[in-house]
């Protein structure tokens, strides 16, 4: 049913996803223009990072907040966004404070793969 609305459908209409390579090839023959964004560098990482630390009230040493974004090279806005808030409830409900112990451990159940060396 979805694929006949796209196909007829008469309008402006903005789909998104960050899982691009799951998209089924039948919705993608139907896009006239496929726009990618690529992850934000580590810059663009430490930034979000920072404002996820202020917005959550996570209260991270400055070496752990400075350590995230090579940590996790491939996170997304929303990776860090969603990584964040799962620390922090995890962090109130344990009493503790985040370490990278902490984010490792988050991070399975988010679906991130940290960049170990």
């Amino acid at each position: 049913v979805f694929l006949r609305v796209l196909e007829y459908f008469n309008g402006l209409l903005f789909l998104t996803t960050n899982r691009v390579e799951d998209i089924d090839e039948a919705i993608v023959s139907r896009c006239i223009a496929l726009i990618r964004y690529h992850p934000p560098d580590a810059g663009g990482r430490a930034r979000i990072w920072q404002v996820m630390d202020e917005q959550f009230a996570l209260g991270l040493d400055p070496a752990l907040r400075d350590s995230l974004p090579g940590l996790f090279p491939q996170a997304s806005g929303r990776d860090i966004k969603g990584l964040a808030k799962l620390v922090a409830k995890y962090c109130q409900h344990q009493r503790s404070r985040p370490t990278r112990e902490v984010f490792l451990r988050c991070a399975m159940f988010r679906g991130l793969d940290p960049a170990l060396s």
